[in-house]
């Protein structure tokens, strides 16, 4: 399994990729070095498999991909440390 890109080079200049996922907020805009992993809002969700999932945005799940998201995905403004 290869790493996914985190940027992409447009004439020269390179832009970020935002992860794919229903985020409360913008991955990046939280504390530098925290991710998704590291936030109390993250909650991981058993269905035939595991995914990770943001508890803010929980009103908006499905049994699909679409609303998963990364856990080492940069921490978004709504961050929260977990406790403990």
């Amino acid at each position: 399994m290869t790493a996914r890109r985190t940027t992409i080079s447009i004439f020269g200049k390179d832009y970020p990729i935002p992860p794919k996922g229903l985020y409360a907020g913008v991955p990046g805009r939280g504390p530098e070095g925290k991710e998704c992993r590291h936030c109390e809002h993250r909650q991981v969700a058993e269905y035939s498999r595991r995914f990770s999932k943001c508890r803010l945005m929980s009103d908006h799940w499905t049994h699909g991909t679409k609303t998963d998201i990364q856990a080492t995905a940069p921490a978004c403004e709504h961050f929260k440390e977990k406790e403990k």
